[in-house]
């Protein structure tokens, strides 16, 4: 039976149970946010285009979620070549050279403008071996001037860390109220602890 109302209705509280579409809502946004923030994609280059863009995040992130253990390798490799990279950099003398310069010069942040040549992006490795043959200066930039250029991840990280908070603060007070998790709840939270 429908009643009809007239007027404006206020605030009508939700049903007691939860409900699939709320259990997926919340879980696949907590997902999302978490593989947004924590993938850091290179540079683009100027001739890609949005779609061109939306499907490399598209890929990355169903690799993320499918596989998050390749994600982890990815990171490791990351770590690792730019630990090298902070090495070399300090052996030629660059005593500044730290692992953020690193993690932004691998992510195509560095360009290198020649003569007759468009600009094109520089690599850790590569800057190297044009710093170790004298063919340019290392351009002065500090470590702190990489980080205020992210300022919008850290509040967008921020965000992440309440809605993951939110999720597992309420995974455990289902715990402790012995009810029941559902699988896709115990897999959000297996994604996000770590």
């Amino acid at each position: 039976m429908t009643v009809a109302t007239e007027g404006t209705v206020g605030w009508t509280s939700p049903p007691d149970a939860r409900g699939t579409p709320d259990i997926l809502y919340s879980n696949f946004l907590v997902l999302f946010v978490c593989v947004w923030t924590i993938l850091h994609h290179n540079l683009q280059a100027k001739d890609d285009g949005y779609w061109t863009i939306f499907f490399r995040k598209l890929r990355w992130a169903v690799l993320a979620v499918t596989t998050p253990e390749m994600l982890a390798l990815f990171a490791v490799m990351q770590w690792n070549a730019a630990n090298i990279s902070v090495q070399q950099m300090r052996d030629l003398g660059y005593k500044n050279w730290t692992r953020v310069h690193a993690f932004y010069a691998n992510a195509g942040e560095f360009l290198l403008k020649a003569l007759d040549f468009p600009a094109f992006p520089l690599n850790a490795i590569s800057l190297h071996y044009i710093l170790q043959q004298n063919r340019i200066t290392l351009p002065n930039l500090s470590r702190d001037n990489i980080w205020d250029r992210s300022k919008a991840v850290h509040f967008a990280k921020f965000v992440v860390f309440l809605q993951a908070g939110w999720t597992i603060l309420h995974i455990v007070t289902r715990r402790i109220q012995n009810l029941t998790e559902t699988p896709i709840e115990v897999f959000t939270a297996a994604f996000i602890v770590p």
